[in-house]
């Protein structure tokens, strides 16, 4: 009986609660959606300063890049990797199967974590997994590094260079009994392909609540910033674009991918107890990206599940009402997702057994990467699933790491290698504070020795260097850079004269003396020195600068130690030096310090690189030595003996090479002062230099230094009585220079599917060959913004500051994206309009069938908005527009006199490079008129010879020569008629036997024909030249030698003067077309003629 009562009213209380756990979830969900709404609309974009008609900032039309925008993709500062990641992922798949996965994930302490997983179309794999290992000193402020791999910047947003160069783990397929490792080195450059979908504020807004409100309160509010912090991160499509070289393997493989970037900076405080499933995939048919997480955090949100799609126009879309079930089972894992935007997806896939999978136990985090295939509206996909579940996060502090600065008045004249400060570079140059940090090591490692020395450092330079020396820096300056003429040799020996004859002040005088006989006591005398350049800036990553400078060995006595110093001052203005900083773009009189150094009488000495020297192979150590001193191995007066050691990932050593060198004489110190040259004996020639036991000593201290400085080292050393010596450490500036084949393709854009389309169509008459990087950059800029603005018919809707659309950039050559030009035609019903504009584009009906598949997979339907109003915007109001530019640009002029230095020009010049946008709009315009003029041309001949034809082209061609005073249809057969007056007026094998230089002097001075012809075209075409629209070209008028050159060439090969004929009347114009026409054909030709040779006059 009780169960008969009970049971109702345990049914009933069960309802009861869950209605009531119902109604408790939607107060949530209604409060949570307020809440979200009212923080987005407070929370301002952090990329969301982009307007693309604010012509007059170069910032918010997307000409140059934000600040901001530098400061997301830059590595972190030190005080957010306590609480925070600084972490950069990159993926990229093809059809072929072929994968590229990689990642660094900054941490304090100067470490990092990073992987990489590489398949190739061979089915090999690659693998690299590092956790806690150390980030590369490097003082460029876009670079993420972990041991050989590299990930940094060139444009925030826009592309990112990946290098690696070191060993990986192979694997042939499935066979892990395969394994082996092997050296190899990628580089890859990565392009925008779309917007961003910032996680902070793109998730949606109803499924955001609905995450929200399944979790326990601990306040009145959901706990929306802890979310915003816990996933602060930002996701962009992309390409990969590269090459791969396996050691053993003849050729490097090009590969491209297709895939998507995170830009991770989350809070991990806020991660404690949570599991993330990321979902990145590409679409192959169509050039879709998909991306789709699904997040739980402990009290703060629960089954979160958000995404976007970029679709196939290139148009990112956040998801909406998305749902995502993984299923778990033994040797798969199944996932299933439904969400919307603008239509509705149903994905179903699965994912591999992890790749990769990386626990780093320090801050308690469990990553795996796993491959992931998937079927999405029933197009297959493929890309990666990155699971992250993070337990306990450390609570340990970790100490910050400061660096005391002395401040300026405080700054000494003198330092010892042993002071913390010789360390400060801008103090102590290069030079001498790897020596302080080299005097450091040397006091843990007990394995090596730093002779004793000093640095006499910047400051002491700057309070010798006199208003006499300033004045013939100068005067150097000026000749140097060409403002003013005179020999650059004879003026930095003079001013190396005015350095040697300047007196040391009392103070530094007295400095270097105490420091001397304080460390040497009353051996100073007795000793040989060292005296070495040490700039600020040299032995760099950026600039070695070995050699530049004047060093002095053998140096005695105090008197000669300071005129030592002096010498070395001066030399940074010798002629050699001078020139090197020129071409590396340095200032001219840059603070120097000098070393003086206790000199060691080798017994053996030379130089250790931690990597190749030339290909930068970290799995190569190359050592070069000599007897005696470094001096002759270094100045490579002689051939050393060259030892290559082989280095495996634990850091083992062998000798994998010996080249014995001819090794004929070598450098000792003198009895006296400096050093000699010393024959070597026959017996020491034909034998190395170095034991086996010296290599090895030299090998495993190579490792520590390089760990050490955080860098691959180039080391200086020497041996003397079984002592090891270090005498300088400096980075290897080479081996990750850029490759010919990254120069290639730094500015391609992306594609969008495998296969594409484009053509130089008529770009190619403007802009034939290639275009200078920085030519090519302005005039996309500038091309794309315009085009937008005004809405091109011919250009795709979507508009992005990351990427151009419709246009194509490939070895640096511009053209048109076919597939984008005509969305929503169809290849068997082409209107004659739509014919005509593809011959004008690109000189024939396209009909191939699998272009116009493309257009349909990216458009659908969908065709270029055209309404009446544009089109009479085009046709006739442009005119005005043209007038009114005309008006504003014809005194258009920089007043570079204003401006004292290059940085003030430069800055001006970077903030006013839009200023001539409103000149391209109208270009856009009259453009867009001459060509649909022409077109309407183009279809009445069309039509009435019922199809293109050759006479088509043929009359049409015809028809627009008709037109007078056409610049472009001039500038031919102006040069061709001078061609002509320069034969009649000079010999013309005398005219083609001058040099540029004597035939440019006879043109502008000639009284004859030919001259006044020569002057009257720089006057009137002197604003053209060949490239014209590569703003790097220099026009005729500036620099009339590339014309002059043109016209030899020409001379003599002109039978006729090419002076343009009158304008013939309508009749006989249309009396010489290869085809009759009715009378309404010829009437409409009468009326659109006029307004087509009008219109081709305003575009030029």
């Amino acid at each position: 009986m009780g169960t008969v009562i009970t049971a109702p009213i345990t049914y009933v209380s069960g309802l009861v609660s869950a209605a009531l756990l119902k109604f408790l979830f939607w107060s949530k969900w209604v409060f949570s959606r307020i809440y979200i709404e009212t923080k987005k609309k407070s929370t301002p974009k952090r990329v969301g300063v982009y307007d693309k008609k604010a012509f007059s900032d170069p910032e918010k039309i997307g000409f140059i890049v934000p600040e901001n925008e530098f400061h997301l993709e830059s590595p972190c500062p030190e005080s957010h990797l306590k609480s925070g990641e600084d972490e950069v992922f990159c993926y990229g798949v093809n059809s072929k199967s072929e994968y590229l996965s990689v990642s660094i994930s900054r941490r304090s302490d100067q470490k990092a974590d990073a992987c990489i997983y590489l398949k190739l179309a061979s089915g090999k794999t690659y693998h690299l997994q590092k956790t806690d290992h150390f980030q590369k000193s490097c003082s460029d402020k876009n670079v993420f590094s972990c041991g050989d791999l590299q990930m940094s910047y060139t444009c925030p947003m826009r592309r990112w260079r990946i290098f690696y160069s070191g060993y990986l783990r192979e694997t042939n397929g499935d066979d892990s009994e395969m394994e082996r490792i092997v050296y190899v080195k990628s580089v890859f450059w990565w392009k925008a392909a779309s917007n961003i979908f910032d996680s902070t504020l793109d998730i949606n807004s109803k499924s955001l609540a609905g995450g929200l409100s399944k979790v326990n309160w601990k306040s009145s509010y959901p706990q929306l910033e802890k979310l915003k912090c816990a996933l602060n991160f930002y996701v962009q499509s992309g390409t990969l674009h590269g090459t791969v070289a396996v050691d053993g393997e003849q050729d490097e493989q090009e590969i491209y991918l297709f895939g998507q970037r995170i830009r991770n900076l989350g809070e991990t405080s806020f991660l404690e107890n949570s599991e993330l499933d990321h979902m990145l995939g590409y679409v192959h048919q169509n050039g879709a990206y998909i991306y789709l997480t699904k997040a739980s955090l402990s009290n703060v949100v629960k089954d979160l599940c958000f995404g976007c799609v970029v679709q196939p126009d290139c148009a990112l879309k956040s998801a909406k009402k998305t749902e995502i079930i993984i299923t778990e089972s033994e040797d798969v894992t199944f996932v299933k997702s439904t969400f919307q935007n603008e239509c509705s997806y149903k994905l179903s896939g699965s994912f591999s057994s992890p790749v990769l999978q990386i626990y780093n136990k320090r801050d308690g985090v469990a990553t795996s990467f796993s491959l992931f295939g998937f079927n999405v509206n029933e197009k297959k996909g493929t890309g990666v699933h990155i699971k992250r579940h993070i337990t306990e996060i450390s609570k340990k502090e970790i100490p910050e790491v400061t660096i005391e600065k002395s401040s300026l008045t405080a700054l000494p004249l003198v330092v010892f290698f042993t002071d913390e400060l010789c360390q400060d570079p801008e103090l102590t140059g290069g030079k001498g504070s790897s020596l302080g940090r080299l005097t450091h090591l040397s006091r843990d490692l007990q394995t090596f020795i730093v002779p004793k020395g000093i640095v006499v450092t910047t400051t002491a330079y700057q309070h010798f260097v006199t208003e006499e020396i300033l004045a013939k820096i100068k005067v150097l300056e000026d000749v140097l850079y060409g403002n003013t003429e005179g020999d650059v040799k004879a003026m930095c020996e003079s001013l190396c004269e005015e350095f040697e004859k300047t007196e040391f002040s009392e103070e530094t005088n007295e400095a270097i003396e105490m420091c001397l006989k304080g460390m040497f006591e009353n051996n100073l005398d007795c000793l040989k020195f060292a005296v070495r350049s040490s700039a600020t800036g040299e032995d760099t990553e950026q600039m070695s600068a070995a050699g530049q400078m004047d060093t002095f060995l053998g140096i005695s006595g105090i008197s000669e130690i300071l005129h030592s110093v002096k010498k070395c001052w001066a030399s940074q203005f010798g002629t050699t030096a001078i020139h090197y900083k020129r071409r590396y773009g340095q200032c001219l009189n840059s603070p120097m310090a000098v070393v003086i150094q206790e000199m060691i009488a080798c017994d053996v000495a030379g130089v250790l690189f931690t990597c190749d020297p030339l290909t930068g192979n970290p799995t190569i150590m190359t050592i070069t030595a000599n007897y005696g001193l470094g001096e002759s191995v270094v100045s490579g007066t002689e051939e050393p003996d060259t030892i290559e050691l082989q280095r495996d990932p634990e850091d083992h050593l062998r000798v994998k090479n010996t080249v014995i060198g001819a090794k004929s004489r070598k450098i000792i110190v003198k009895e006296g002062e400096g050093t000699v040259l010393e024959n070597v004996s026959e017996n020491e020639k034909t034998s190395c230099c170095l034991s086996e036991d010296m290599i090895m000593r030299l090998g495993q201290l190579g490792i520590e230094v390089e760990k050490y400085c955080r860098s691959h080292r180039d080391i200086e050393w020497g041996f003397w009585n079984n002592n090891l010596y270090l005498f300088q450490s400096r980075p290897v500036t080479s081996g990750m220079n850029e490759t010919i084949f990254e120069i290639d393709h730094e500015f391609d854009c992306p594609l969008r599917v495998e296969k594409d389309f484009s053509s130089t169509c008529n770009i190619g008459e403007v802009m034939p060959g290639a275009i200078t990087p920085f030519g090519l950059e302005y005039m996309a800029k500038m091309f794309s913004i315009a085009m937008h603005a005004e809405k091109t018919a011919w250009v795709p809707p979507v508009y992005s500051r990351y990427f151009f659309l419709g246009w194509m950039m490939a070895y640096n050559h511009a053209m048109f994206l076919v597939t984008d030009m005509f969305r929503g035609q169809k290849p068997g019903d082409l209107h004659y309009f739509a014919q005509a504009t593809m011959l004008a584009f690109f000189g024939r009906i396209i009909d191939d069938e699998e272009i116009f598949q493309i257009c349909e997979d990216r458009y659908g339907d969908t065709k270029p908005e055209f309404s009446l109003l544009s089109l009479l915007r085009v046709l006739w109001i442009n005119q005005k527009r043209l007038q009114k530019e005309q008006k504003a640009y014809a005194k258009y002029r920089i007043q570079v006199e204003k401006f004292k230095t290059s940085k003030e020009l430069f800055d001006h010049l970077l903030q006013n490079c839009c200023s001539v946008l409103n000149a391209y709009s109208p270009n856009m315009l009259t453009s867009q008129a001459s060509m649909v003029w022409n077109l309407f041309v183009f279809t009445i001949l069309g039509k009435a010879r019922r199809g293109f034809s050759n006479e088509v082209y043929s009359d049409l061609a015809y028809l627009l020569k008709t037109s007078c005073d056409v610049e472009s249809a001039d500038v031919p057969s102006a040069m061709q008629s001078l061609a002509f007056q320069i034969s009649e007026a000079i010999n013309v094998d005398e005219f083609k036997h001058m040099s540029v230089e004597e035939a440019l002097h006879w043109l502008q001075n000639t009284p004859s024909a030919a001259g006044k012809k020569f002057r009257e075209f720089l006057e009137k075409h002197g604003h053209r030249c060949l490239k014209e629209f590569d703003v790097y070209s220099i026009p005729w008028a500036s620099d009339p030698k590339p014309l002059v050159k043109l016209l030899q060439n020409m001379a003599g090969n002109v039978s006729k003067d090419f002076t343009k004929a009158g304008s013939k009347n309508f009749n006989e114009i249309l009396s010489n077309l290869s085809l009759s026409l009715g009378f309404f054909s010829r009437s409409m030709l009468k009326f659109l003629l006029p307004l087509s040779h009008r219109a081709v006059r305003n575009r030029e």
